[in-house]
């Protein structure tokens, strides 16, 4: 707002100054453009044109200076808000731009640590799912020392003399441990009592 208020201060002293100095136009000013050739100039159309828009009808040329300054001072106050505005935008984007190469190279990070996880979890899923036939396995050969030994134990029950009920060889003949374990003690049982 002082940048307007100055322009118009100095546009209105130099007119008034010119006016009351006795300046004309009708005079030729030394290494000027001759008279005839400016009033060639002011004639042209497209010269008029462009003051017409700009100025009230019936003003007078201080008038039209006093309201061109004025918009020459809001026009130059747009400029700089402007100005101020795009280096405002350039910083920020400079710092989004160093915001961006940090993030990218924790991005990168990320994804090789996620990479390493996964291939990670995956021996793990191996190595579990091994454990666990293992497991099966081991729990199967279980079973079967188990079988044996019961099908050891009635036949010793038979060569010691004990009776085998139904419930045994059907036990047996099914690989049922319960039957077995059942038979087993009924059998012991009939032993002691002999």
């Amino acid at each position: 707002m002082k940048a307007r208020e100055k322009i118009q201060l100095f546009l209105f002293v130099s007119v008034s100054t010119a006016l009351a100095g006795g300046c004309s136009i009708g005079r030729e000013p030394i290494g000027f453009v001759p008279v005839s050739d400016f009033e060639a100039v002011r004639s042209d159309a497209s010269v008029a044109r462009r003051f017409k828009g700009t100025s009230t009808q019936g003003a007078t040329e201080l008038e039209s200076a006093i309201e061109l300054s004025g918009k020459y001072a809001s026009l130059s106050d747009k400029a700089t808000a402007l100005r101020q505005e795009k280096q405002e935008l350039l910083a920020e984007n400079l710092g989004l731009k160093k915001q961006v190469g940090a993030l990218e190279t924790e991005l990168k990070q990320a994804q090789k640590e996620l990479t390493e996880a996964n291939d990670l979890l995956r021996e793990m899923v191996i190595e579990l799912n091994n454990w666990k036939s293992s497991v099966m396995g081991f729990r199967e050969e279980v079973r079967g020392a188990d079988k044996a030994q019961l099908q050891a134990l009635l036949k010793i029950l038979r060569v010691l003399g004990g009776q085998v009920n139904e419930e045994t060889v059907q036990s047996e003949q099914d690989g049922k441990n319960a039957g077995a374990t059942v038979a087993s003690e009924s059998g012991s049982a009939k032993l002691q009592s002999k």
